[in-house]
């Protein structure tokens, strides 16, 4: 490709090599060649550069500097020119830079040196090779800014000789926006010509503008405030990648400032396309005429259309956001200033027209646009004057002199393009909602093989093809982030693929892993479909799911002519069937309703229509509609009218009741506010039909005189978030009371005349809805912060732009303290981890492992002590998310800083010390993590902190699984002691522990907390279910409301995985709870205890649906009492037919009720023999139960083979048949003589594919995890060293047990040099061979070693080196009994460890460990094998 003055790039493979002879061919008579590379790339090319110049005859010089950005400096120039000084280099010295930020540097000094050398560019990363390269822009960095300094100096030749390939399509991204639209046509479909597409047109603008004095600036888009936002920062941080399109920006060189060297120039460029081409709140304020607005970006200037805004966000998946950490506006806006791009003290942007198109010179803005459109949150101020006649173009091309763009039905998109990829024939598709819920369903219909799909009309018209239903199963898992609409839509077309052996794959983020779909997967799987929940343990309702390719057989159903759906209740938004029923009728397919619940679907393919208008979003309409009701202003909203097929149409009539005028023809809608003398009535209204809409509804509620209700709204608890509870607290924040109905909530509301409100942040939990809607209630009551604006994305895009330039709401960014409370309030998988407590509490022990266990995104902050001394700190922790406080009892506190002389005296008794702090870590911390009295082992707390962060960030279970034939232990206890701790027997066969505090000596809460703390860790660690029984449901506590509150509160915040909640409770405190005990994972127990005659089985039926609070509840409990032995049926048959949304527990109590606990399923209350006394009337026993069961055939039998080569030794059958023996199940373990590899556990699926695992690394893992403690006492080193000895399929085990273990430096040692590469190539480890000691003695430190070696092979470390760095040693060796490495060691049976993961997961249910433990011993005892394949292993902790 020629660009100017005879420089040219040269494109291919293969070409460093050639590199010389291209040189000379340009005409370089060079006697000198110079290579300058940093030392990475150094290593990677730049000894094979050097090679082939010595092949051509010349011996180059070269030159390294160090890796990254900050290379580009002044002190690195100087260095080059007096290397090459000191070397003679004369003016016929031709310089060689490799690598991408080298070619800047190398530039200008060839620019300089001598006046000018020529210099021929090797880019060796795909962003050198788009971007730096071409065009002979050449600079370094200076204290004030990036690429201030510097030359235009133009290479005689690029060569393109790449982590970089899609970093550096950041480049092509940009050039396909600003300058040629089939290239971005190109990167959407192909990719091979991209590069060559990119440098043409590249250097066709250096050729029209060399000087950057005109054209060539709009090569600046995306880079404007990236780069600055490099510049910022002091020590490189990583930045978290989230692909949702959500800021806007001038942003590419600032944000690389501040992210480099975690976020590449490429990456960084991204984030800035997306900024400078998305919208952001206008500058218009009540005191800016129209005339005189400042210029917003690209697509507030009417010049760009939205769709093209997405398709710039998803290009090529690069990231297009950027954390919040990193967005320091003070500090940004003052580097910003200093950018060379900038005029008249204006920051220049390039402006994009359209993709493939953007304005010739950037364009000034105003730096408080900028500053808006950064803000991760906005203040919002209401406007001055209601709004007057605006008139919302709602159709998706609003012709001129129309308003603005409301964007299409996300409800209609999703469905149309559903139906569009299932048809037959090519359909164009206008007003197609732009957010990331439709991109999400393109995207998962082109992975199964829907598309081409084309734009059209710029972006306006999205043209599809169809399948005529013939999908393809994906090649990788399709992730649908928060998509609930597409989960549900795409879980079904799954089941329409016929691929033998094939399956799609559905997951999302963690939010999309709570919400259930299992109504939608138990239908199908009745249709005959293969569908399964792959994390049942995490997400049993929930995705990810494997939907197998085996095509939809339809079980009960007939599809030989027509599909009958009988639905077994009324829906519960029917609105959404009729629009779906509609819109198949526009696809050619007509369905037949008969009656309310049955619908008949002919057999057919959907028929494309050649073009289809998809319907403006009335519920997005219902926000502009809201706002005119709430400051008394008028609104008309185009092309959503009466003739509407969508529910939230109807929010109008709602206003109407109101108070407001509406008129409403067939595809329009004007609401008129009542002038401000008159206030809104309040309503009771059941919203079934308009679900979504309800926020907007309880926004103007707010302000409505009186108390409204708004019923009919249950599904809402299950969205985005529990809306219901979003709602009530944020209210509450402001100081408006508001509560929540069974179905529903209420709201009081306030005369927005008088009412001061409390300054508050709403806390959005990503959910676009709640965010819009308290910008309705912000333009009527002052002092409102949205937390999180951007997640209006997901359906409004465009919503603070429209409420600016149309309606008059202006915004500003908010004080330091509100962003600092939105950050909090947002409650994001960002937020760092505070750790609160006395000084010796553990708070550094426990904040390590939750770091590790964090990983590095996020942040664990371990405060002192006495932070919670000043009001000031007190609330900055009080506003932060989660606050953990780590409690361990005083007196260990007391005797540990009396032990430790390195800490200073705090001048007062700790004791006294805590007693004042005691009530201000209470006040500052969300949850509580108890260390037992006398704790020497931190492997619990920790264990227990790790699972708590996991389930709040959900990652993990939310409660105990609640899975067949499960068992609690009803502990009666009053008290529990440190010295006669409880035998393990008692807690075996259970898999919860639930402890009766209403049963308790003290019920204090320091005597509860010591209880709990004791609990655990005499349980092993069980999940808890903490319960408060009333005298009147059966227990002893007899106190008040408050104070049964305060006594949960107690469990709520230490994290019980379960609290039984009495649903005769229920109302706004206890939903309160039911809210924040969700925000921890917490799962709930509804329950409810008849102590009088045995109901009806339709008054159980009742008590059960009751108890299952509304959907709040993970379990619902009923008990009753048994006057005769029909009674334990009537329960079980009861529960039954109650058809409940959840699992249940009906027990009828007393002798007669005995059977009830043999025929319940779940969570089974049981005693044992070894308490005192049971907790009920006619408890059983964990052994009762099971032998009943048993005996009547209720527990499957299955028989169980050993696999593999030798075999006789092997203790695995007496292990694994003594485990199923403790269990109750009717298991049988045989042999079989088959060589399988390195699996160890084989299950069957319900559908009956065997799953493959291994066991081995939990028994490694679990051990070496113990002697790490023991080792270090809790505090394992931050940076864990590992070697393991050998190369079989143990040592590939050992690998990858620390690698769990978050070992950062592994070693692998094998006498064979080649199976230890073989092995470090697996798990990236380093591999050493030769003699062990001089391998291994140049390590500078070693924590672990592992050997997976026969000790007769005689290979293992000298003692000298075992004492220098005395590690934890684990040996696996197979035999003999005694290895030289282990002959003084203390025993550890590993083999029992692996044997309970076995068990464990062939069985589901918790494994006997004292059964196995005692079964491998006595196999061991009579000369049973070592080793992992049926092994007892080794450990040794040299102290």
């Amino acid at each position: 490709v020629q660009v100017i003055g005879g420089s040219e790039v040269h494109i291919g493979h293969g070409l460093l090599r050639k590199v010389p002879e291209m040189a000379l061919a340009a005409g370089i008579k060079a006697s000198r060649f110079v290579i300058v590379s940093d030392e990475t790339v150094f290593g990677l090319y730049g000894q094979t550069l050097v090679d082939a110049f010595v092949a051509a005859g010349h011996t180059p010089l070269t030159f390294q500097v160090k890796p990254g950005e900050n290379s580009k400096c002044r002190m690195y120039k100087q260095q080059i020119e007096d290397h090459m000084l000191e070397h003679r280099c004369q003016r016929d010295t031709c310089m060689l830079p490799v690598g991408g930020v080298v070619g800047d540097l190398t530039g200008y000094v060839a620019a300089t040196y001598m006046r000018g050398v020529p210099v021929v560019q090797v880019p060796t990363s795909m962003m050198a090779m788009l971007d730096s390269s071409v065009g002979g822009k050449t600079a370094i960095n200076v204290p004030s800014g990036k690429n201030l300094v510097g030359a235009f100096h133009q290479p005689r030749r690029v060569t393109r000789h790449c982590r970089a390939v899609v970093e550096g399509l950041a480049e092509a991204v940009k050039m396909g926006c600003i300058r040629h639209a089939p290239l971005f046509d190109l990167l959407e479909g192909r990719v091979e010509e991209v590069v060559t597409e990119a440098v043409r047109l590249k250097a066709e603008v250096v050729a029209l503008d060399e000087k950057e004095g005109g054209v060539r600036s709009t090569l600046n888009f995306g880079h404007t405030i990236g780069e600055h936002h490099l510049r910022l920062t002091g020590s490189p941080r990583r930045l978290q990648r989230v692909h949702d399109g959500s800021m806007p920006c001038p942003v590419g060189h600032a944000i690389e400032g501040l992210a480099s060297p975690q976020l590449l120039h490429g990456e960084c460029v991204s984030i800035g396309c997306v900024y400078e081409a998305r919208s952001f709140p206008c500058a218009c304020t009540r005191h800016t005429s129209p005339s005189r607005r400042p210029a917003v970006l690209a697509r507030d200037l009417g010049q760009l259309a939205p769709s093209a805004v997405g398709r710039i966000s998803r290009a090529y998946g690069l990231p297009t956001t950027c954390p919040l950490k990193y967005l320091r506006l003070d500090e940004l806006m003052g580097k910003m200033a200093l950018d060379k791009k900038n005029a008249a003290g204006r920051v220049r942007v390039t402006i994009l027209k359209s993709i493939g198109s953007s304005f010739d010179h950037p364009q000034p803005v105003d730096t408080a646009l900028i500053r808006r459109l950064l803000s991760p949150s906005l203040l919002v101020l209401p406007p001055a004057a209601p709004p007057s006649g605006a008139t919302l173009a709602l159709a998706p091309s609003p012709p001129p002199g129309r308003a603005v763009l409301v964007p299409g039905s996300k409800s209609i998109s999703n469905r149309v393009l559903l139906m569009a990829a299932m048809g037959r024939g090519t359909v164009a598709i206008r007003g197609l909602l732009q957010s990331d819920d439709t991109q999400v369903m393109i995207a998962a219909l082109a992975a199964m093989g829907a598309g081409p799909f084309s734009w059209l009309d710029g972006g306006n018209i999205l043209q599809l093809t169809g399948l005529a239903g013939k999908f393809a199963p994906p090649t990788e898992p399709l992730y649908l982030g928060n998509a609930g609409t597409a989960a549900r839509f795409l879980t079904t077309c799954a089941t329409l693929i016929h691929a033998p052996g094939a399956a799609t794959t559905l997951t999302g983020d963690g939010r999309m892993k709570q919400r259930p779909i299992d109504d939608l997967t138990a239908a199908l799987r009745q249709c005959g479909c293969s569908i399964e929940h792959t994390e049942p343990a995490t997400s049993p309702a929930s995705l990810p799911l494997r939907v197998d390719a085996s095509g939809f057989p339809g079980g009960r159903i007939e599809l030989s002519g027509r599909v009958e759906l009988v639905l077994k209740e009324p829906p519960v938004s029917q609105s959404y069937i009729d629009m779906t029923v509609s819109l198949m009728r526009s696809f050619g397919v007509a369905v037949e309703r008969q009656g309310a619940l049955v619908y008949k679907v002919p057999r057919a393919v959907y028929a494309n229509p050649a073009s289809l208008q998809v319907e403006a979003d009335a519920s997005s309409a219902t926000y502009p509609l809201a706002i005119a009701a709430i400051t008394g202003g008028k609104v008309t909203a185009e092309t959503v009218g009466a003739d509407s097929i969508q529910g939230d149409a109807r929010f109008a009539a709602l206003l109407g009741e109101m108070g407001c005028a509406v008129q409403q023809d067939g595809t329009s809608t004007t609401v008129s506010g009542p002038p401000p003398s008159q206030r809104l009535r309040a309503v009771e209204v059941d919203m079934e039909p308009l679900t979504d809409a309800f926020m907007t509804a309880v926004a103007v509620m707010a302000v409505a005189e009186g108390t409204s209700r708004v019923t009919g709204i249950a599904n809402q608890r299950v969205k985005e978030c529990n809306r219901i509870a979003v709602m009530v607290s944020e209210l509450g924040k402001l100081g408006i009371e508001a509560g929540e109905l069974e179905d529903g909530m209420w709201v009081t509301g306030v005369d927005p005349a008088t009412f001061a409100p409390r300054p508050a942040t709403i806390a959005c939990h990503n959910d676009h809805r709640i965010a819009m809607s308290f910008a309705v209630l912000g333009a009527r009551l002052p002092g409102i912060t949205i937390g999180q604006k951007d997640c209006v994305d997901k359906t409004f895009p465009e919503f603070w732009a429209v409420m600016s330039s149309k309606l008059g709401l202006s915004y500003d960014v908010p004080p330091p303290e509100a962003c600092s409370s939105a950050a909090a309030a947002g409650a994001s998988a960002d937020a760092s981890i505070v750790m609160v407590g006395m000084r010796g509490a553990g708070k550094t022990h426990l904040g390590e492992s939750a770091a590790r266990a964090l990983g590095p995104q996020r942040t664990v902050i371990a405060t002192g002590g006495g932070i919670v001394e000043t009001a000031a700190a007190r609330a900055v922790l009080a506003a932060h998310w989660p606050v953990v406080q780590a409690l361990k009892p005083i007196e260990d506190i007391e005797a540990y800083l009396s032990s430790d002389g390195s800490r200073p005296d705090l001048g007062t008794p700790p004791r006294e010390v805590y007693a004042r702090r005691a009530p201000w870590y209470d006040e500052v911390s969300d949850v509580d993590v108890l260390i037992a009295p006398r704790e020497s082992d931190w492997g619990a707390p920790q264990a227990q902190l790790a699972a708590l962060l996991g389930r709040v960030r959900g990652t993990a279970a939310a409660a105990a699984a609640a899975r067949p034939y499960s068992f609690f232990l009803s502990l009666t206890l009053p008290e529990l002691s440190a010295d006669r701790p409880l035998p393990a027997a008692i807690f075996e066969g259970s898999d919860v522990v639930e402890m009766r505090v209403d049963l308790l000596a003290d019920t204090s809460t320091d005597a509860i907390r010591r209880y709990l703390a004791l609990l655990r860790k005499q349980s092993g660690g069980r999940p808890v279910l903490y319960t408060v029984r009333s005298v009147g449901e059966g227990g002893r506590f007899g106190g008040s409301t408050d104070e049964y509150l305060r006594l949960n509160e107690v469990g709520l915040r230490a994290g019980c995985e379960m609290l039984d909640l009495e649903a005769a409770r229920d109302g706004p405190p206890m939903r309160d709870m039911i809210a924040r005990a969700a925000r921890l994972g917490i799962g709930i127990v509804g329950s409810f205890h008849e102590l009088g005659p045995m109901p009806s089985q339709e008054g159980v039926i009742t008590a059960l649906r009751r108890c299952c609070l509304g959907g709040a509840a993970a379990v619902a409990k009923f008990v009753g009492v048994a006057s005769e032995p029909s009674h334990a049926l009537l329960v079980h048959s009861a529960a039954a037919a109650a058809e409940l949304p959840v699992p249940h527990i009906a027990l009828a109590m007393g002798p007669f009720g005995r059977m009830s606990r043999v025929l319940n399923a779940t969570l089974t209350p049981v005693t044992h023999p070894l308490l005192p006394a049971a907790a009920a009337p006619g408890q059983l026993s964990v052994a009762e139960i099971t032998a009943v069961r048993r005996s009547l055939g209720y527990l499957p039998s299955k028989e169980f083979f050993l696999f593999g080569t030798p075999t006789k030794h092997s203790p695995s059958p007496a292990i694994h048949n003594a485990g199923f023996e403790a269990n109750g199940c009717g298991n049988t373990y045989g042999t079989a003589a088959t060589v399988i590899g390195a699996i160890n556990t084989l299950t069957r699926a319900a559908d009956g594919r065997l799953l493959a695992d291994n066991t081995d690394w939990v028994g490694i893992r679990n051990l070496l995890a113990a002697g790490l403690r023991q080792r270090h006492g809790g505090a394992a080193p931050a940076e864990l060293c590992a070697l393991v000895l050998g190369a079989g399929g143990t040592a590939r085990a050992a690998c990858h047990a620390l690698r769990q273990l978050g070992a950062a430096q592994l070693y692998v040692f094998n006498r064979t040099r080649e199976k230890a590469e073989a092995l470090g190539a697996a798990f990236d480890a380093v591999p050493l061979s030769g003699d062990l000691d001089a391998a291994v003695g140049g390590l500078p430190q070693l924590h672990l070693l592992v050997s997976c070696i026969p000790g007769s092979a005689g290979v293992a470390p000298s003692d000298a080196l075992l004492r220098r760095h005395s590690p934890v040693v684990l040996d696996a060796a197979y035999r003999p009994r005694d290895t030289p490495l282990l002959a003084a060691a203390r025993r550890v049976e590993m083999l029992a460890e692996q044997a309970y993961a076995q068990c464990e997961t062939w069985t589901g249910l918790p494994a006997p460990k004292r059964a196995i433990l005692k079964a491998a011993a006595e196999t061991l005892r009579r000369g049973g094998a070592l080793g992992l394949g049926g092994a007892s292993s080794l450990l040794r902790v040299r102290k």
